[in-house]
């Protein structure tokens, strides 16, 4: 996932730089259909990294 995320974050910036620089609305608008998705799972992934470690499970009883 971090890849994706650092994909997805390089695509934003590059349409971003280039939505100014050309004011093309293309551009504009593929850069607003991107960056959500970024802020999306830049937040999953940093959930992700700051979840407590889940307790490992208790071995089953016995059957008598």
């Amino acid at each position: 996932m971090p890849p994706a995320v650092t994909l997805l974050g390089a695509a934003s910036l590059f349409l971003l730089v280039v939505g100014i620089r050309t004011a093309d609305p293309g551009v504009i608008r593929s850069f607003a259909a991107a960056w959500p998705l970024t802020l999306l799972q830049g937040f999953r992934l940093l959930c992700r990294w700051t979840e407590p470690e889940q307790p490992a499970p208790a071995p089953p009883l016995p059957l008598r």
